[in-house]
């Protein structure tokens, strides 16, 4: 099993010593071994660590040995190009051995405790109160939503926000803020270990360690150095901790639910198209009670928030919804949304509203799906969240004619937009339509309203929705019914709209409205 030379060679810090040794942050040691008297030095052990005295070195450096300490004596000197650690003190290799196979003894002691808590079942939070006598330092790990996973519980630390953190089993907001105002939360995205002197938010060294799955933050584990510094012999110690960190994340953390893990194999399956499994899939959605008698997919786009606040908002997700999974999948969060009639309406929306509530906190944008209540329909509803998203998101940037009337403008559902949706707005569409009767019918309308400044194209779109009833429109457009009728009768003279009477020339008309209110005359 092997050992650091850096934390081998912390057990000498009583005796002066001179490291030599250029490469020796990258040594690793498997045992050490004494060499002196008649015992001849062995090449076949070349990853042994070999403690011996200056007359001694020619003949270890020639078996190629992992490294050698040599023991010299106060005031003594060695060759330039000795390529050792020296130990200049008045003791015997005998009693520098002794210290070192000690250090090294307590060392895998402490890694085989770690495995074997492990294998049999042991929690994150018993390997790290293993850490205690090893590193000496409060160490937090710490999940995507910033919530305390585990930590050193035996080490105490006055640092204010681990002691906000431990008080409140998170990361307040007010701290959040700190960590993305201060770009600290880009910088953890784009590093996966960061040693932080700077004292920006600690007056201690911290030594921070990301973990991902998948490529996307998962969790983070920092050790604030409070008790001993960040020596090249404790980083490594804290390395050899965080390969268990990272094992009990790669373990445990996929299979938990969406309140702990922005990660559901079940839901990106369907989304990827790599299961065809629809019966499978219901049945364990069965099994573990989520209704699917009536269903709805979000899609909220979040590539402009930082991952590890991506992992704040599913957690704050997931406690709005009674049933809900949860992915993080190419660059959206992604939500399923069970749903039964036996629990009634009222509550649907009451989860409904405080979910929109959030959103409208974290600023961001949803498409939502119809409801649906067979799970081989997930691919077509996620299709209806994207088409919603992408309209709602343009008639935001640039509706024409009508705002966006719900009282949530950030929440595009697909059954409210499908008219939107189910218009053809590519490029060669729009040229045409411009170029048709309708197209440059409303053209002029435009032109007339600019130069007028009147709002006539409005009022149009409000009379046909109102299926050309003069005192309804009057209302919504706050205007006397008498005024309606002379605005349409004017507007039919002056530009040709075609016969009202005729119900295909409305609704050529309405759909001629709903493309102008979503990309205007620009061609």
């Amino acid at each position: 099993m092997l050992v650091t030379l850096n934390m081998l060679i912390a057990a000498l810090g009583d005796h002066p010593i001179e490291n030599r040794i250029d490469d020796a942050d990258r040594i690793r040691v498997e045992g050490i071994t004494l060499l002196c008297g008649g015992e001849k030095a062995d090449g076949r052990f070349r990853d042994r660590l070999i403690v011996c005295g200056p007359d001694r070195v020619g003949e270890a450096a020639a078996a190629g040995y992992g490294a050698i300490v040599c023991v010299c004596g106060a005031g003594s000197s060695l060759p330039e190009d000795a390529d050792v650690i020296a130990v200049y003190d008045d003791v015997e290799p005998a009693e520098i051995y002794q210290k070192l196979s000690e250090r090294y003894v307590s060392i895998i002691d402490w890694r085989m405790r770690m495995a074997e808590g492990m294998t049999n079942g042991c929690s994150l939070q018993e390997i790290m109160e293993m850490s205690k006598d090893m590193i000496g330092n409060y160490i937090a790990v710490s999940d995507s939503a910033f919530r305390l996973v585990a930590n050193t519980a035996n080490i105490p630390c006055d640092d204010a926000i681990c002691q906000r953190m431990i008080e409140h089993g998170y990361h307040p907001e007010s701290v959040v803020e700190k960590f993305r105002s201060t770009g600290r939360v880009k910088f953890w995205e784009e590093h996966d270990f960061y040693i932080d002197n700077g004292h920006l938010f600690s007056p201690y060294t911290l030594v921070g360690r990301i973990f991902r799955m998948n490529g996307e933050y998962m969790a983070h584990a920092v050790m604030t150095c409070n008790n001993r510094e960040a020596t090249p012999d404790v980083i490594d110690l804290y390395n050899m901790l965080c390969e268990f960190i990272a094992k009990f994340a790669a373990r445990d953390w996929e299979n938990q639910n969406a309140e702990l893990v922005l990660y559901s194999s079940l839901l990106t399956d369907l989304l990827s198209g790599s299961t065809t499994e629809f019966g499978q899939v219901e049945e364990h959605l069965r099994q573990n009670g989520f209704p699917t008698d009536l269903m709805c997919l979000v899609r909220i786009p979040v590539n402009a928030v930082a991952n590890t606040l991506v992992g704040r908002l599913g957690k704050d997700i997931s406690e709005l919804f009674s049933h809900v999974h949860i992915t993080l999948y190419q660059q959206e969060l992604v939500l399923l949304v069970g749903g039964s009639s036996a629990e009634g309406h009222d509550a649907a929306d009451r989860e409904a509203v405080s979910f929109f509530e959030l959103l409208e906190k974290y600023e961001l944008t949803c498409g939502v799906s119809s409801f649906f209540d067979d799970v081989s329909q997930i691919s077509v509803a996620y299709m209806q969240a994207k088409e919603a998203l992408d309209a709602g998101e343009r008639l935001r940037r640039s509706a024409h004619i009508e705002q966006l009337r719900t009282r949530y403008p950030h929440v595009f559902c697909f059954d409210e937009y499908m008219p939107y949706c189910l218009l053809n707005n590519s490029y060669d569409t729009i040229r045409q339509w411009l170029l048709s009767d309708n197209g440059r019918a409303l053209a002029e309308i435009a032109e007339l309203d600019r130069k007028n400044g009147t709002n006539n194209l409005q009022l149009l779109y409000t009379y046909l929705m109102n299926e050309r009833r003069a005192k309804e429109t009057g209302e919504a457009m706050h205007l006397h019914r008498n005024s309606v009728v002379y605005r349409i009768e004017h507007l039919r003279e002056a530009v040709r709209l075609g016969d009202l009477e005729d119900a295909n020339v409305r609704t050529g008309l309405l759909l001629s409205l709903l493309m102008y209110n979503l990309c205007g005359g620009d061609e």
